[in-house]
């Protein structure tokens, strides 16, 4: 029986980790809409007033690191069916790797043992494409190794691998789904790019070709419920979940371009002095402590190659992106220019 069934019937209790972020807020909405008793784990310093107005039931954990910090919840609700594990520690440069473990890795080992004792239906663990690294080729699939240069695709890496190691020795319904470059309203990670572009200051670091599968947020949240409305066949595997086209990111940048009614800037900036802008700006922020305005992993999103075939993920499960590219900006730009965002 799939997952959606018993969901339709009896109303699944489930639990959002992440739920206030841009991924996971949509998670929420669609399956609150959907009829589900949604519980979202947040910490007591979260803007939560969405969530609130939604029905969402708050979760407040700011010792999620701890193991015992789920005990409590889970004996108030033995009953939850389905978990969605979104939270996350983002890129940031002036973070060592054992802050990124100390959520990526280590929350994701106390919800995952806390998990053992509930009647789970199943547990997606999203992971990300960062875990893959620099790609040998494109498009990449899960088949590619994963060889993670940095400290988030490095712990989001052992996060999946401990995820899918409860798969088999415990037999939690898992599954992993990885996921691409997401795009949509309400995200406040690449309105940075499409805030530049809008604005006419975007400028191409690098000759531009650097391939990147974008994927629309909906249908990202389409693909995260399929991995569990099918848990029999996703149960222990990893999945991509990306665009249906990869696009240059020089076209991708006038895309937004047009539909903004502004210009991309009509040159380039060499991409080794740019590397060489980026040490220099890392060594100085450092000693200071202060976030880099540009350093190397914001770099690789000018260098490297993202580009992902779904045919796993489509085959699986039927997964198929319904927003294609020119319409998920057209709806993106439109947002951001409904909330004066671009003003």
């Amino acid at each position: 029986m799939y997952f959606v069934c018993f969901v339709v019937k009896n109303g699944v209790k489930i639990l959002i980790s992440g739920a206030t972020g841009f991924v996971g807020s949509h998670v929420a909405q669609y399956l609150v809409q959907q009829g589900h008793d949604v519980y979202a784990l947040v910490r007591t310093t979260s803007e939560t007033q969405a969530l609130e107005q939604l029905g969402v039931h708050l979760f407040h954990n700011d010792r999620a690191y701890d193991p015992e910090s789920f005990r409590a919840f889970f004996e108030a609700h033995p009953d939850i069916e389905a978990i969605f594990h979104l939270a996350s520690v983002l890129t940031l440069a002036k973070l060592k790797y054992d802050d990124y473990w100390k959520i990526n890795v280590g929350v994701t080992k106390n919800l995952l043992e806390a998990s053992r004792k509930l009647p789970l239906k199943a547990f997606i663990y999203c992971s990300s494409v960062g875990v893959i690294g620099p790609l040998p080729e494109i498009p990449a699939n899960e088949e590619t190794p994963c060889a993670p240069d940095s400290p988030y695709g490095q712990s989001k890496y052992e996060a999946e691998c401990l995820a899918l190691d409860y798969a088999r020795q415990y037999n939690l319904p898992v599954a992993s789904a990885r996921l691409s470059w997401v795009y949509g309203p309400g995200d406040t990670r690449t309105f940075k790019f499409f805030r530049m572009v809008a604005k006419g200051r975007f400028f191409m670091i690098g000759d531009g070709k650097t391939r990147i599968s974008p994927v629309y947020v909906e249908d990202v949240v389409r693909g995260l419920v399929l991995c569990a409305e099918q848990i029999e066949k996703t149960r222990g595997q990893v999945f991509i979940v990306a665009g249906k086209e990869s696009v240059a990111l020089r076209d991708l940048a006038e895309m937004i371009a047009k539909e903004a009614g502004s210009k991309v800037l009509p040159f380039s900036v060499p991409a080794g002095l740019a590397t060489m802008a980026a040490r220099v700006c890392e060594a100085v922020c450092a000693r200071f402590g202060i976030e880099p305005m540009i350093h190397k992993n914001r770099l690789n999103f000018f260098f490297r190659d993202q580009a992902f075939d779904i045919s796993k993920v489509r085959e699986a499960v039927g997964y198929a992106p319904r927003i294609d590219l020119p319409e998920g900006v057209k709806r993106t730009v439109q947002w951001y220019q409904q909330q004066g965002w671009l003003s």
